[in-house]
């Protein structure tokens, strides 16, 4: 359970001021909404917030305090290049070119204040008043940024807007990427990405928010793009035709959407699914359905397989008025996990509100966008199409000579909505040039929802160098091939076994009829006695005729056999020979004795 504390409310009041605190870290509470009814009435976007297009004009200030007026950890540099540089790269690259941030710095001015004072309405005064007197005009600007070292003020950061002042923000003591970027989101309007915990569920009837949970949006824990919710409040999503949309799904079907960071190549960014309408203000509740890829400022997600790999899940409320707090909620696709940094809903595995009355199940994803599955058990049944879930086990199994074959399991999943009638899989391997492998059938037939296995064997040839090889396989629908699925495995080579060393000698060098010749092999290899190995004696008698003989090592690596001379053996030199063999490595060792 990935939880916090208890919930206590989920509506928040706001009188006509609205001002947002940036701390290291914080809860809040929330209970799951109240008298929430479906409505089959669905409405376009509200308009934006204002003034969130274009250049955007910025002040920034850079003041110290009459305390410790040398005090300045921060270069001017330092400063416009965050600002202007990379936090205005962000906003243009968020807004798909829409945003971006110009302006001045003055500063560093030492104020008649005392870092022991928290006060910000006297500091931002001071501070306009020195920027002026340095040539501001502050009615050019629509924002101001006060920059200073840290003072007795217990936050980071803190931004104030009011309906009838420009935004404020202020950063004490904490002058970074993220946390201007995070403020200057404040001064734009919008308010926390937060985390929804239903404790063992995705949803739930009682529920805790925890504030900052969402730790893939700058407005929430990370530094990665606002999520759908937040770009559709600031108009950069889904605002008249020069905006890229968000589809408002209600009917049930497959829909296609593109990764959030990149620029509008046709398809929708994101998927919006209304969840409930309150019955006493008529507020729209919306699940947000986006797909995430390692483009841009994310692209620090290339090592998160669970978000590059599936869809987060947000929700977020159209209030009537502009006196709540609009936060967004990242749902938690994997509750049986306690890690935030999971919560996608991944390829094959499904999410459903049974109030709302509709399931969402990601088919296939990949670097140009995602395909999902919709489906409203209030409509009539449809046949909907879906890619399979293919798996292949074990995953890596113990690595073989070459030439030895090896077995692998394939499962296929049929995906597609229950309307749907049976499909044939088609099967196919994907193995390195001048390897066998063989399916026991090259196709399975399933009907929607069901599974089948089926067995793949893959042989490496005689000549495959030791090391992983990747394998695997896909499964295609045969009436709908852009319908396929795959999966890999790990095919490991062993190394050529080590050369045996074998030694051979006699317990004498003369014998004479009716005594016994004892011999004993000895077989090592890398120097380690071998045990199990299959030793066969050669004794080649004066006259060319032989005696074949056989032993097995024992655990000190040696195998023994005896022969008996007879009084007719012919007297002269006889050969000796021990050859060795085992796991296709062998070895061999002569020696002689005379028979007299």
């Amino acid at each position: 359970m990935k939880s916090h504390r208890t919930a206590t409310g989920r509506r928040f009041a706001l009188i006509s001021l609205v001002v947002s605190f940036l701390v290291l870290t914080g809860t809040a509470e929330i209970p799951a909404p109240r008298g929430l009814a479906q409505s089959s009435t669905l409405t376009t976007s509200p308009l934006p917030l204002s003034n969130t297009f274009g250049e955007q004009k910025t002040l920034v200030v850079l003041v110290n305090f009459q305390n410790n007026p040398t005090s300045q950890p921060y270069t001017v540099d330092q400063v416009r290049n965050t600002v202007f540089g990379s936090v205005s790269n962000f906003y243009y690259e968020n807004s798909y070119h829409q945003t971006w941030l110009t302006g001045d710095i003055y500063g560093w001015t030492t104020i008649p204040m005392d870092s022991t004072v928290c006060d910000t309405y006297t500091l931002s005064q001071y501070a306009n008043a020195a920027a002026v007197a340095a040539g501001a005009n502050l009615s050019a600007y629509s924002r101001y940024v006060y920059v200073f070292p840290k003072n007795s003020c217990s936050w980071a950061g803190i931004t104030i807007k009011s309906s009838n002042n420009v935004p404020r923000v202020y950063l004490n003591g904490s002058f970074n990427f993220k946390d201007v970027a995070h403020e200057l989101g404040h001064s734009f309007g919008l308010h926390h990405s937060t985390a929804l915990d239903c404790g063992t569920a995705s949803i739930g009837s009682s529920c805790t928010m925890i504030e900052y949970g969402d730790k893939f949006d700058d407005m929430g824990g990370g530094s990665y793009h606002f999520n759908a919710y937040q770009k559709e409040r600031l108009g950069w999503l889904n605002f008249g035709t020069t905006t890229p949309p968000i589809m408002t799904v209600e009917s049930s079907g497959t829909y296609f959407i593109e990764p959030m960071e990149t620029l509008a190549a046709g398809s929708p960014k994101a998927l919006k699914i209304l969840k409930s309408v309150d019955p006493v203000t008529g507020d729209k509740t919306w699940y947000y359905f986006e797909f995430r890829q390692p483009v841009g400022f994310d692209a620090s997600l290339a090592s998160n397989s669970n978000v590059m790999n599936g869809v987060l899940v947000h929700e977020g409320t159209q209030f009537s008025d502009s006196f709540n707090l609009f936060y967004s909620y990242l749902l938690d696709m994997t509750p049986e996990t306690s890690s935030w940094l999971d919560p996608a809903l991944s390829v094959g595995r499904s999410f459903q509100d049974s109030t709302a009355g509709f399931s969402v199940l990601p088919t296939a994803c990949s670097s140009a966008g995602c395909s999902i599955l919709v489906n409203f058990s209030s409509q009539a049944d449809q046949c909907v199409n879906a890619s399979p879930t293919v798996t292949m086990t074990p995953s890596q199994p113990a690595a073989v000579q070459p030439g030895s074959p090896v077995t692998f399991t394939v499962t296929v999943n049929n995906n597609d909505s229950a309307a749907c009638s049976g499909a044939t899989f088609n099967l196919q391997a994907t193995v390195p040039s001048g390897w066998a492998a063989v399916f026991a059938s090259e196709s399975l037939t399933l009907s929607p929802g069901s599974s089948a296995s089926t067995a793949l064997t893959i042989t490496a040839p005689a000549s495959a160098a030791a090391g992983s090889y990747n394998v695997g396989m896909s499964a295609n629908n045969s009436a709908a091939v852009i319908y396929s699925g795959s999966a890999s495995a790990v095919f490991s080579v062993a190394p050529p076994p080590a050369s045996l060393t074998v030694t051979v000698s006699t317990d004498k060098s003369t014998y004479s009829p009716n005594q016994t010749v004892t011999t004993r092999g000895v077989v090592y290899a890398g120097g380690a006695p071998v045990t199990g190995a299959n030793v066969s004696f050669t004794i080649t008698k004066a006259n060319n005729s032989q005696v074949v003989m056989t032993g097995t090592t024992g655990t000190d690596g040696s195998a023994i056999v005896k022969y008996r001379v007879n009084k007719k053996d012919p007297k002269g030199t006889y050969q000796d020979k021990a050859s060795a063999s085992m796991s296709g490595s062998s070895g061999s060792a002569t020696t002689s004795f005379v028979v007299q």
